[in-house]
């Protein structure tokens, strides 16, 4: 585990042969874990481009001023930079805008939102009801705490008086 080169290397080799292909597009650092040197991970990354491995590399879960970072390093170096930031990112989490979305616009790195309808609050599965269980199979993004299912029960209500208002699906607006 861990972002070092050698969890990497495996996890990649791994991705690759399960996919039955030579490389990705794409490949996305899961988080930033606060323990590798940012020039080993970005040096590691580069190796796997230039071994025709990986086209494109990203990040998700990190904080800008590790992508902002990163992509000094390798451009003071000559490596690849991330062209991707993964970020949960919704009408119920919008901590992206504060430093990672104008980051990335300035630096001209790509977007990937995940979980754009908060983990079932948008999508018309709950309702509005800050009691109601998550939807079956839900992901851990949905078992949050009593002050923040508060917060997004407001947040769905609004979606969906302004679903009903457009005669629209709720997740429609929500997304929109």
């Amino acid at each position: 585990s861990g972002n070092h080169r050698k969890s990497l290397v495996q996890a990649l080799e791994a991705s690759l042969n399960r996919l039955r292909t030579d490389y990705v597009d794409l490949y996305l650092v899961h988080a930033w874990d606060f323990t590798v040197p940012v020039e080993e991970l970005m040096r590691a990354l580069d190796d796997a481009v230039r071994a025709g491995k990986v086209i494109h590399v990203g990040i998700s879960n990190a904080p800008a001023w590790v992508v902002s970072r990163a992509n000094t390093l390798a451009e003071l170096r000559g490596w690849t930079p991330f062209v991707n930031v993964q970020v949960e990112y919704s009408l119920v989490q919008r901590e992206p805008e504060r430093e990672l979305l104008p980051m990335a616009r300035d630096l001209g790195i790509g977007i990937t939102a995940y979980s754009p309808l908060g983990a079932g609050w948008l999508a018309g599965e709950r309702g509005a009801d800050p009691d109601a269980r998550p939807p079956e199979g839900a992901s851990r993004l949905s078992r949050i705490g009593t002050e923040a299912d508060q917060r997004n029960a407001r947040i769905a209500t609004e979606v969906h008086r302004l679903a009903e208002e457009v005669d629209r699906p709720v997740s429609h607006v929500a997304l929109a």
